[in-house]
């Protein structure tokens, strides 16, 4: 049986060598339309009502769920013990704030 189909791709190798080439062709010419999109937005209609309260939550709330905290040592040394220490502190403290979910800091990774 495998002699039958071996003989039969070899005796029909051009064939088949034009049909990989095509189909490689055919599908190369949709990468251009390939993406991604990591707004969650696409997957609802614009009249979705859940949608439309989210829209109208974040005009009024703003959508920024990001704050940062910047420390600067006097002495302009970062990796000192002091200025770890008080770092892993405002880190520990970031935690018991309302809402987060996750804090980065030096101390932390």
């Amino acid at each position: 049986m495998a002699e039958h189909i071996a003989s039969f791709i070899v005796r029909l190798r051009w064939l088949w060598i034009a049909l990989s080439i095509l189909l490689v062709v055919s599908f190369g010419m949709g990468l251009g339309k390939i993406g991604f999109e990591s707004d969650a937005r696409i997957f609802f209609a614009k009249d979705n009502p859940d949608l439309i309260a989210l829209d109208a939550f974040e005009r009024s709330f703003a959508k920024d769920d990001t704050i940062s905290l910047v420390l600067v040592p006097s002495s302009k040394e970062v990796f000192t013990s002091g200025t770890l220490k008080a770092i892993g502190e405002l880190t520990r403290q970031a935690w018991l704030l309302p809402h987060v979910r996750r804090v980065d800091s030096v101390t932390n990774f």
